[in-house]
């Protein structure tokens, strides 16, 4: 038993399991590596971009608060330098900038003397 802090109460976490992620077990210790399974994940392959692409721009739209289909189209040349940086590194953060600047949309809240206030507008 473990006490839970948050609970204020005796926690049984035998049937809990831990899931860590990292992109390099090289720092870590020789003990914790010692009571984990080290299972290797390797990074999408390029069939994979246009999955990945899709749930970018549904990431993009979401956080922009709009619905996907008020973003506008990738341009077909945008899509093939993206498919090209993303056979050369598969980094996602990278690629959503990517994808963000191709689709040339930023979130600015309106300045209308407070009129609107949390209304977001989107420059194209």
């Amino acid at each position: 038993m473990w006490f839970d802090e948050a609970l204020l109460a005796p926690a049984d976490l035998s049937a809990v399991s831990w899931i860590l992620a990292a992109n390099d077990v090289t720092p870590l210790s020789a003990p914790l590596l010692s009571r984990v399974a080290i299972v290797r994940v390797p990074p999408p392959g390029p069939e994979m971009l246009d999955v990945l692409l899709e749930n970018l721009l549904g990431i993009i739209a979401e956080e922009l608060g709009v619905p996907v289909d008020a973003l506008p189209p990738l341009a077909p040349a945008a899509r093939v330098r993206l498919r090209q940086a993303f056979a050369e590194r598969p980094d996602l953060r990278r690629i959503k900038r990517a994808v963000e600047g191709a689709l040339s949309v930023k979130p600015s809240v309106l300045d209308d003397g407070g009129k609107s206030a949390g209304v977001i507008k989107l420059r194209m």
